[in-house]
């Protein structure tokens, strides 16, 4: 027996390639104060792992700055957020 349903023609996800620059937005605070907020730009982006590619980067933010606020990454413990 067939199912009445068949096959559904969903569309096929695409793969998205960004460069590392392009997968944390950077800003200040609505108030203009610091610190310097980073948000991932897509989701699921695992904020060690892209700060620890991007650590220059991170590290020349955070020396001009002052303060860095990391907004929005799935970390799930303090231990994690250690690993920066």
């Amino acid at each position: 027996m067939k199912s009445g349903m068949g096959q559904l023609n969903l569309p096929k996800r695409k793969a998205i390639h960004l460069a590392q620059d392009q997968l944390v937005r950077e800003g200040p605070l609505e108030s203009g104060e610091n610190p310097l907020l980073f948000e991932p730009v897509v989701d699921g982006l695992n904020l060690v792992q892209w700060a620890t590619e991007d650590r220059k980067l991170v590290l020349d933010k955070l020396r001009s700055s002052g303060a860095i606020l990391f907004r929005a990454f799935n970390i799930r413990s303090i231990e994690e957020f250690e690993q920066l």
